[in-house]
């Protein structure tokens, strides 16, 4: 196995095989066929017209447009559950790319199901430089219903309605690795990693924000909110090393730190892959 393989893990889907989900005339998602009748079953406001399904209420406004959707989503989970997981509570706002005014917002677990865009906001954090360089993973709980056991960024977040980057960075920090929001203020925006992966009910596409941050020699980082088994301190070659013999990152995690090995320089332009990732890192149009 190779790291372009953890690049090819995140951008397996082809959307040809998704039926486009629209609204007021934008494509918002994709959903598979078997989903698409049950949105059709549950879901009065929903229709299929020229080979995609729309969303109808034009007329309402985003908050009615977000409860009328949510309401139907809620009617499916509670009947089969239908892969989504648990019900979070939380939204992220729906647009039809990155940018754009959201049209209204959706339940977060139900985002794999819709092929709507997702967004995170993962940390780099890592101490000294160049050749005396390490970075701090932590190892998600083995009680975590999503992705247990495997290795994370030391901070990473799901981006909510409304979130600002640094704002949502500086909770998730404070939670998950004890780092002050002095500190975490003079983390570095980086840019960001996409995917497009097909899962078991539909595809994840996504946008992660990725930040730098250099941490003092000595700082220890501890989780607070219990979602971390455990931290780890370790050598970009040991990074490199899991991250090629297989899946023990989280899936957008693994994009995260790939990216930073090869922005630090960790991962040569002479590497015979090294155009294919960097380019992969970016595919997909969100």
């Amino acid at each position: 196995m190779t790291l372009l393989d953890r690049v090819l893990d995140c951008n397996n889907a082809t959307l040809n095989d998704f039926i486009p989900l629209c609204v007021r005339g934008q494509t918002v998602g994709w959903v598979s066929e078997e989903f698409s009748h049950r949105l059709l079953q549950e879901a009065p406001l929903i229709i299929r017209e020229n080979g995609s399904i729309v969303i109808q209420g034009g007329d309402r406004d985003y908050d009615a447009l977000s409860s009328a959707v949510d309401e139907a989503l809620f009617r499916i989970y509670s009947r089969d559950n239908h892969g989504f997981g648990k019900w979070c509570g939380e939204r992220t706002p729906v647009v039809a790319a990155m940018g754009q005014q959201p049209l209204f917002e959706v339940e977060r677990a139900a985002l794999p199901t819709l092929g709507i865009i997702s967004n995170g906001v993962h940390l780099n954090g890592f101490v000294g430089e160049g050749a005396d360089l390490s970075m701090w993973v932590s190892r998600r709980g083995a009680h975590l219903a999503s992705q247990p056991n495997l290795l994370d960024q030391i901070v990473a977040g799901f981006l909510p309605v409304g979130g600002s980057t640094m704002d949502k960075l500086c909770e998730e920090a404070d939670e998950e690795a004890g780092i002050p929001q002095e500190l975490m203020r003079m983390a570095q925006p980086t840019g960001g990693v996409t995917f497009l992966q097909l899962t078991d009910v539909g595809v994840r596409k996504g946008f992660v924000f990725t930040y730098d941050l250099r941490l003092p020699s000595d700082f220890v980082p501890h989780n607070k909110d219990g979602e971390v088994g455990e931290f780890l301190l370790l050598k970009p070659r040991e990074v490199l090393d899991m991250l090629a013999s297989g899946p023990c990152f989280k899936f957008d995690s693994a994009l995260v730190a790939i990216d930073f090995m090869m922005r630090r320089g960790f991962v040569p332009p002479e590497h015979n892959e090294y155009a294919t990732i960097v380019t992969g890192l970016r595919g997909v149009g969100v």
